[in-house]
């Protein structure tokens, strides 16, 4: 179960095929992350017995066929991988006190899972599952099962309510100066996002219902309730620096009814010097309390008790040029059929975050609550997945 070697101990090995990149940070943040990792993986030995009783190991996919598969067209043979077994799609119950650990990092998960939620009990799991209720509908006929589940409900990118960088802190050249920097708002209509997600495109424009920042403003609290009142909205997508709740207070998310909204994307954290130092100011006028009200885990249990069916949330802090990579990768996958559980462990769990040298950030995505599939556009459906829970 041990983890594997960090980016720069591959660069080293010469195991690494990515173009060169400038390595800006003290290396020891990486070596005390790998240190923790093995703690916890010391942690967990005597349980692997148990961890892997509930999730098997995923045999390797078959050999390719030698003579391959014959091409209809020219008649001539063109070799097929054959697909492998299916990956898990495990969600976890978590106690709260263990719940700040990273278990997304679990190599054995990240081997033999494609996908892995956390959830904060058994009925908070159920309710994600039920179908919303109608006034014309009675109860199901036929509930869904733990060996049939039932089909789960798609969300729309074509209906995002989009917050980006609400009191424009990261949206001009001279805030976003430096590597691993990216301007926010902008970055919603960059040819990247839009080669992969179409749909953004729309989400700032008239009609779209989205709001972004403007200098010199800051929303008020009223505001943020009525961006979160919208029900024609399917999704909820943050983009800023700091935290999501210093932005959009508690009390308000407390007081929203967003049973209508079936996933809610928070990218958050964005971390630069002139974000680090307002947020400072703000928190030293809160309690203890209040902060604590404010981290994801926290966050996330809120929306879900709100109504949202799926949290994705940002677990630390990071360089707003690696929050909008994993932004890019979640909304590519979603609008590339996966799930959004999917989408966000495979950004983790590939390769395109080697380009960044801070190895936490491969666990900077937790996904929470319903494994949801979604809807790209009108009339184009990504079908879900049921779950194993372990």
């Amino acid at each position: 179960m041990r983890s594997p070697p960090t980016g720069a101990a591959r660069g080293a090995s010469g195991q690494s095929d990515a173009p060169a990149r400038v390595d800006i940070f003290d290396p020891s943040i990486s070596r005390e992350w790998q240190r923790l990792l093995d703690r916890l993986d010391d942690w967990l030995s005597p349980l692997e017995p148990w961890l892997l009783s509930a999730v098997p190991r995923v045999p390797p996919p078959p050999p390719p066929s030698p003579d391959g598969k014959r091409d209809k067209a020219g008649g001539g043979s063109k070799a097929q991988p054959p697909a492998g077994p299916p990956k898990h799609k495990v969600a976890l119950l978590l106690d709260p006190s263990l719940d700040s650990l990273p278990w997304e990092s679990l190599p054995h998960l990240a081997a033999n899972c494609a996908c892995v939620s956390r959830a904060p009990s058994l009925q908070a799991l159920a309710a994600c599952h039920s179908p919303a209720p109608t006034a014309s509908s009675g109860p199901p006929s036929t509930p869904p099962t733990a060996s049939s589940p039932g089909q789960l409900p798609p969300f729309d990118l074509g209906r995002v309510t989009a917050i980006v960088d609400p009191r424009y802190e990261c949206s001009t050249p001279q805030q976003a100066r430096g590597q691993y920097m990216a301007q926010l708002i902008p970055a919603l209509s960059s040819p990247e996002l839009l080669a992969v997600a179409p749909p953004a495109a729309y989400w700032l424009g008239p009609g779209g219902g989205g709001f972004q920042g403007s200098p010199g403003r800051a929303p008020s609290p009223d505001t943020y309730a009525a961006l979160l009142s919208n029900p024609a909205s399917s999704c909820l997508l943050f983009l800023g620096v700091g935290r999501f709740a210093a932005h959009v207070p508690p009390d308000v998310l407390a007081a929203a009814d967003l049973s209508a909204c079936d996933c809610a994307l928070i990218f958050d954290r964005c971390n630069t010097d002139g974000a680090y130092w307002a947020q400072l100011y703000r928190d030293n006028r809160k309690s203890a309390a209040a902060r604590r009200l404010e981290s994801p885990a926290r966050v996330a249990r809120l929306l879900l008790a709100r109504g949202v069916r799926t949290v994705v949330c940002c677990a630390a802090a990071a360089p707003p040029a690696a929050v909008v990579r994993l932004l890019t990768l979640v909304l590519g996958g979603v609008c590339g059929g996966r799930s959004v559980g999917e989408a966000a462990y495979g950004a983790l769990t590939g390769a395109e975050m080697e380009a960044f040298e801070l190895e936490h950030l491969k666990a900077n995505l937790q996904v929470r609550g319903l494994l949801c599939g979604g809807r790209c556009g009108v009339g184009v459906e990504v079908k879900a997945q049921g779950e194993r829970v372990g």
